[in-house]
């Protein structure tokens, strides 16, 4: 299985997805940390404190590695788009209520120029018109994170075990 987790910052991506990976044995790469090891960025933008990624060297690196890979890893990140449909089998978008994200955006410090940007692409589906566009309808799964881990968890291994067949 090969599968992509996108959505807003602070939706869940990284602790779902290390979730699912110690259930399922599967390998994570998360594009935030896969950018800042490989120095894939082109400039650091201080006022909303995040790195201008260089996409050419990010899509270049990561093709051949999923390509060796073949199967069984999670991809995740806000800008998973990147990466082209042959590489995933189903595609979580996450999406949280506003309130909720706000909560979560205020809590890891960041700035509110960053918070303002993240809360506009929530309401505005960035992410979900992201994915749909690139990998289509019969990819995308919308998750609702703003439940417990645990109730996230159990609807994507339903989603899962389905397409698998299990």
């Amino acid at each position: 299985m090969r599968i992509g987790i996108t959505g807003t910052p602070c939706t869940g991506k990284t602790t779902i997805a290390k979730k699912i990976g110690k259930t399922f044995d599967y390998e994570i790469i998360s594009l935030t940390d896969f950018v800042k090891e490989n120095k894939f960025w082109v400039e650091y933008d201080k006022e909303r404190d995040t790195y201008i990624i260089d996409e050419e060297k990010v899509l270049d690196r990561l093709i051949k590695i999923l390509k060796e890979k073949k199967d069984n890893y999670i991809v995740e990140g806000h800008f998973l788009d990147l990466i082209p449909s042959e590489f995933f089998d189903i595609i979580f978008v996450f999406r949280t209520p506003i309130k909720m994200l706000r909560e979560r955006l205020e809590k890891r410090n960041y700035p509110k120029k960053k918070i303002e940007e993240n809360i506009e692409a929530e309401i505005m589906e960035i992410c979900l018109t992201d994915a749909l566009y690139e990998y289509g309808p019969e990819k995308v799964v919308i998750i609702n994170t703003g439940k417990t881990v645990e109730e996230v968890l159990i609807e994507i291994e339903k989603r899962i075990s389905k397409l698998k067949g299990d």
